[in-house]
């Protein structure tokens, strides 16, 4: 040892840098820990990065970021979203969804649809477990979008049962909608008239599906909207304009005062339709600019950041 400190003494001496090896990379790889492949982030200032990317691509586009502390990447078509802040929630996928910390480990191939990505696809070294399709979430069930269904009878399982509802039915709509089943093999495919607002896939019933392929009972999944497998980030968005319910809105608890740092709940409301709103200028022409006139077209860069 005092050798070795002789020698160390010596190259500082001469000018020599001296620099820490690998115990310390060894150290933030162990700190790092495995990426999740099932748990899917809502909020933190979800970014969409666009599809067909490697996880590679995702995961090390997000460590070069100064503005990126986290990733979600799904394997199928290579879907990518960053987040900028830790403030996410996170809710369990059905189908595999990576994520984590930009210095997490996890090896997968994708994106393993070479029909949307033909230049870059990778298929798997082994079949994958078979799983409900990417863009249903099984964690939820009805929801309050406006919809028609559909009876679908005579499914083997709720594997068979979603197979149905979307080939026969939901895709059709493009909104995407929402699938039940019963214990004797009969249940409902429902298709959206429209697109789910934020607040309504915030607020979509629970589903308690058992494992894959699923047994019947209390047991539904959501499918094909903006919001899953993130087609799209979870930006606040509605072009539709609803007169202000006065009675039921006007607290606090309903519209999004603490973000705005205000205590009057209307002005809150306004910065959400008028500003945050991703479709702002449609609901102001619907009848925003008369009950908002003071936000329809006069909001700041900041006040018009994504509202999730």
């Amino acid at each position: 040892m005092a050798l070795f400190q002789c020698v160390l003494a010596a190259f500082v001496a001469a000018g020599v840098a001296v620099q820490p090896e690998a115990p310390v990379r060894r150290h933030r790889e162990q700190v790092a820990g495995d990426c999740t492949d099932h748990s899917a982030f809502d909020g933190g200032g979800a970014s969409w990065q666009g599809r067909c990317k490697t996880l590679d691509q995702c995961r090390d586009s997000c460590a070069q970021s100064n503005n990126c502390v986290a990733f979600n990447w799904w394997s199928k078509r290579g879907g990518c979203r960053h987040y900028s802040n830790t403030g996410y929630t996170k809710r369990t996928t059905a189908h595999t969804t990576i994520g984590g910390a930009p210095a997490c480990h996890y090896d997968k191939a994708g994106p393993t649809d070479c029909d949307a990505c033909s230049s870059n696809c990778q298929q798997e070294t082994e079949a994958p477990a078979p799983e409900y399709p990417e863009d249903c979430d099984d964690t939820k069930y009805f929801m309050g979008t406006p919809y028609h269904q559909t009876e679908i009878r005579g499914t083997s399982d709720f594997a068979d049962m979603v197979k149905k509802c979307k080939s026969q039915y939901m895709d059709a709509g493009g909104f995407g909608g929402w699938s039940q089943r019963y214990s004797n093999g009969n249940g409902w495919c429902a298709r959206f008239t429209r697109e789910p607002t934020q607040q309504e896939w915030d607020s979509a019933g629970k589903s308690a599906c058992a494992a894959y392929p699923g047994a019947s009972g209390h047991c539904g999944a959501v499918c094909g909207t903006k919001f899953n497998d993130g087609v799209a980030p979870s930006c606040f968005g509605q072009s539709r304009f609803d007169n202000f319910d006065w009675a039921n809105n006007n607290t606090c608890a309903k519209q999004p005062c603490t973000v705005y740092k205000t205590s009057d709940p209307y002005h809150a409301y306004c910065l959400k339709m008028a500003c945050a709103n991703t479709q702002r200028d449609a609901w102001c022409a619907a009848g925003g600019n008369s009950a908002c006139r003071n936000q329809c077209g006069k909001c700041s860069d900041s006040q018009k950041a994504c509202l999730q």
